[in-house]
């Protein structure tokens, strides 16, 4: 069965969530033979995200990112483990979907500065205005962007960042995080070949307490081809730790010093991660 094509709209509902409707209802209306997914109901904790939106993102001809006059607000608090719009368009650029910024409410393209390092190449995207004003011209014109984006762009149904675990990175793992608040954390978890199921521990060093916790598992980078010749960016956990919530975490293992992987983050948590033991 032929799938249809699919247009994911992002936007930040505190900044364009009225817009964000109005636009989706408008263009389906023009373009009946495409899908235009939009969150309505809200995703309450990071399992239900990689469910629900990440599935409906990876399955998307393109996306479209709405950006209203309060977009870069929350930049200023929210990282990629809390923010779900900044992850969504951090995933579509990993897994090479093409992004159309939007222009919305009278807003302006925000400055290079203005943008999180991990996604500053929308700002080099020629922005597309959808003016209040002239908003039955614009949404016309911005469904024959959408037409070429859809022809231009197929469906990917089995991206490459999505694949289980691999030979490669299967086994028993332990991954020492250094925060800079001072309460550091432990992770130790075993990743099984060919699946995204992934079952731990998280310690924390403000009170030793020793929690559980469940995941799914993505490769953030390429897929490595062999032991040598590591191209992998790092190893993304998304679920939730008992008693603490729901979390998201990118381990960076693209340097190897004495066989532990270290990295650092742009929130800069420093990662000494390793395997003690490898598939069983």
């Amino acid at each position: 069965m032929v799938q249809p094509d699919k247009i994911f709209i992002s936007y930040r509902k505190e900044d364009s969530s009225k817009v964000a409707k109005k636009v989706a209802k408008t263009l389906h209306r023009k373009l009946p033979d495409v899908e235009f997914f939009l969150d309505q109901k809200g995703i309450e904790t990071a399992t239900d995200w990689s469910s629900q939106i990440l599935t409906e993102l990876m399955n998307s001809n393109a996306v479209l990112a709405l950006i209203g006059r309060r977009w870069t607000n929350s930049f200023q608090y929210k990282t990629s483990s809390t923010d779900i719009m900044l992850r969504e368009i951090e995933w579509a650029f990993d897994n090479g979907k093409k992004v159309l910024p939007v222009l919305v409410s009278g807003a302006t393209m925000p400055s290079l500065q203005e943008i999180p390092p991990s996604i500053q190449q929308l700002y080099r995207i020629q922005a597309f205005c959808l003016r209040k004003s002239n908003f039955n011209v614009d949404i016309n014109n911005l469904a024959e962007q959408i037409k070429r984006l859809v022809s231009e762009n197929p469906q990917v149904k089995s991206p490459l960042k999505m694949r289980a675990a691999t030979p490669v990175f299967t086994g028993k793992w332990e991954s020492q995080i250094k925060v800079p608040n001072g309460n550091n954390l432990l992770l130790e978890f075993s990743l099984r070949e060919g699946t995204q199921d992934v079952y731990g521990h998280a310690t924390l060093a403000s009170d030793k307490m020793r929690r559980s916790f469940s995941a799914k598992y993505y490769f953030k980078g390429e897929e490595p081809t062999g032991e040598s010749t590591v191209h992998i960016f790092g190893i993304t956990l998304d679920g939730f730790v008992d008693g603490l919530g729901p979390f998201f975490i990118t381990l960076p293992i693209n340097k190897k010093r004495g066989g532990v992987y270290v990295g650092q983050n742009e929130d800069g948590w420093t990662f000494w991660t390793r395997r003690t033991e490898r598939a069983w």
